[in-house]
């Protein structure tokens, strides 16, 4: 069997699995624990100095051996990888998006070359890190929108286009009007979406936006599909043959689920790879949102770090499934 590419985010990365050295987690523990007792003493904490998170704690931990250590051999890539006794090539940092994912894929094809790995994993993760990327071009061209965030580079607006078509659908349906034809339910709307800044969108665009997707759900639901069928054209431009693991955020996942575009069906939704937990099937949203003990926040692990990335259990959880998919399709 040839080499296998693991890609997508920080569960890819294994963020977290450094909570499994005793004498790493038992001084991290006590670090955020000051932090806590600073916080009742009155000073103002970051929004992740309280808990262990990457950008304030695990970030540094790359400094510290051994994380980086336990992070390669407690992930799901090292269990597969080591399964199956072939290399496994995974994104060196942590984080990433749908489209630093492909970039790696195609980095590993352009090095090593376009036939040398039998496949390549890929947890999908929120689209709101790359929609800029993505999106541009079709509301440039179809509506003449830039979705540039004039306030946050390399991001787009469309957070706040939700918020402000999630808000005009929480209007009574009896007075509920089009964002033309109510003008100052409009300007009320788009306060209430995103507070005192600058208008991301102007009304005459806001109305093109509605006249094309309609209400929230034609919204979400378009949106979603738009944003799959641009995915999709990127991964056409990469030859290793590709599997995925579901989002593991509850909106992500839901709106992916509205999705009943053909090429959308056929070149991801056919290629998800199943989770199972013992013989029951299981998502990865799911687990979060109940909390359980596939997360380290779950309060049978590592509570205390309201990190929700996998556990230890976790990420054997998904190895196993992969290495089930793998052989039941063999694609050895």
């Amino acid at each position: 069997m040839k080499p296998i590419i693991f890609t997508g985010d920080s569960f890819t990365f294994g963020e977290g699995l450094e909570l499994y050295d005793d004498r790493y987690r038992d001084f991290i523990y006590q670090t955020v624990k000051v932090q806590k007792t600073l916080e009742k003493q009155g000073k103002t904490l970051e929004w992740d100095e309280g808990n262990y998170m990457w950008h304030q704690w695990t970030d540094f931990s790359e400094n510290i051996i051994p994380a980086g250590k336990l992070r390669y051999e407690l992930s799901y890539p090292a269990l597969v990888s080591d399964h199956f006794n072939v290399l496994g090539f995974r994104k060196p940092h942590n984080g990433g998006s749908q489209r630093t994912a492909l970039d790696f894929i195609k980095k590993c094809e352009s090095r090593f070359g376009i036939d040398n790995f039998s496949l390549t994993i890929i947890n999908l993760t929120s689209p709101d890190r790359d929609e800029l990327f993505f999106l541009f071009d079709f509301f440039k061209n179809t509506f003449d929108i830039d979705i540039t965030n004039p306030f946050r580079e390399n991001e787009s607006i469309i957070k706040y286009i939700h918020r402000l078509f999630l808000n005009w659908e929480s209007i009574d349906s009896v007075d509920r009007k089009t964002f033309r034809e109510d003008k100052f339910m409009f300007g009320h709307i788009t306060k209430q979406s995103w507070g005192e800044n600058p208008k991301f969108i102007s009304l005459s665009d806001a109305q093109k936006l509605q006249d094309y997707f309609g209400d929230w759900d034609g919204w979400i639901k378009g949106i979603t599909t738009l944003y799959y069928k641009e995915y999709i054209k990127k991964l056409n431009e990469i030859n290793t043959p590709y599997y995925f693991l579901g989002h593991w955020n509850t909106f992500d996942s839901e709106c992916f689920d509205s999705v009943d575009d053909s090429e959308v069906i056929e070149k991801i939704k056919r290629r998800m790879i199943p989770i199972y937990k013992g013989s029951k099937e299981i998502t990865l949203s799911d687990e979060m949102r109940r909390k359980t003990d596939f997360y380290l926040y779950s309060d049978s692990v590592f509570p205390w770090t309201q990190n929700q990335h996998p556990s230890k259990e976790g990420h054997r959880i998904i190895a196993d499934s992969i290495i089930k998919y793998i052989k039941e399709n063999q694609l050895v």
